[in-house]
């Protein structure tokens, strides 16, 4: 099952969610409704993300890793042109993935084990995922595969109800706004308290832009005690968006895709 919602991700996969608190805030409902209509409705995007990661107590990226990889670059032309790199620190070895469609190809590589595939493009983004190997967004150092989570591919390609996976999580919604620069953003924050059983909450916050409801950034902190040995720990990741820019001039260059080198073409779909 894919989670659209990085809070959704961590918090449910590391058990910190109480599912019988207060009923989903209707206004942050509206506004993440609002937010992934903006994001289905672009003809083009181009987005550059990097996430870094705090760590104190006994906690590291081992035990609450990020949602996603170290840094994304997505480029998106309708009907069907994309490229999404990514590239992740975490495993054995530093790792690498790219997916790229010109309208006509598209094509999927790994840097381990350094293979591609080539298919037919098909004609609409919401027919990519069917084209590609089913753990194409993820990444794999040679022994283990970690799923991404990248919220802009869901909101594009994939036809999941993101909302609803966000009001059935149990986190506790609120919405704000202040003032960064000359624009006013909303802000979104999504809370898992700590139970009797779990000594662990999460703070998760995202910032939508005012006039073009996109993802500016993100954060999430958990913080508690390590169940282990009692310490207090916390984890602090963020993603800051150092580009977006929903009305990009692409050119042919933009959506090519050139072999790395040694690369091995290997069967697709």
């Amino acid at each position: 099952m894919r989670y659209q919602l990085i809070a959704l991700v961590v918090a449910a996969s590391l058990g910190l969610v109480d599912r019988s608190q207060q009923p989903f805030d209707p206004k942050v409902r509206a506004k993440l409704e609002e937010s992934f209509a903006a994001y289905r409705s672009l003809e083009a995007l181009h987005i550059k993300v990097s996430w870094s990661a705090r760590y104190t107590g006994s906690m590291s990226r081992d035990d609450i890793p990020l949602p996603g990889p170290d840094t994304l670059e997505l480029r998106m032309q309708r009907p069907n042109k994309i490229y999404l790199e990514a590239s992740s620190k975490s495993g054995e070895r530093p790792s690498k993935y790219l997916i790229v469609s010109d309208g006509t190809n598209l094509w999927h590589w790994r840097s381990v084990p350094n293979t591609y595939t080539q298919v037919p493009a098909p004609p609409t983004l919401k027919e990519l995922a069917k084209a590609l190997p089913d753990n194409a967004i993820g990444t794999y150092d040679g022994s283990t595969w970690t799923v991404d989570n990248i919220l802009e591919w869901d909101a594009l390609v994939l036809d999941d109800d993101p909302i609803k996976e966000m009001i059935q999580s149990g986190l506790a919604a609120s919405l704000s706004s202040e003032r960064i620069g000359n624009e006013l953003v909303d802000v979104i924050r999504l809370r898992g308290s700590e139970s009797p059983s779990v000594p662990i909450s999460t703070d998760m916050t995202y910032h939508l832009s005012g006039v073009s409801h996109l993802v500016r950034e993100c954060r999430l902190l958990v913080r508690g005690k390590d169940p282990d040995n009692g310490r207090d720990f916390t984890a602090d990741l963020r993603g800051v968006y150092d580009l977006i820019n929903a009305k990009p001039d692409f050119t042919i260059a933009d959506f090519q895709f050139t072999p790395p080198r040694g690369a091995r073409l290997v069967k697709g779909k």
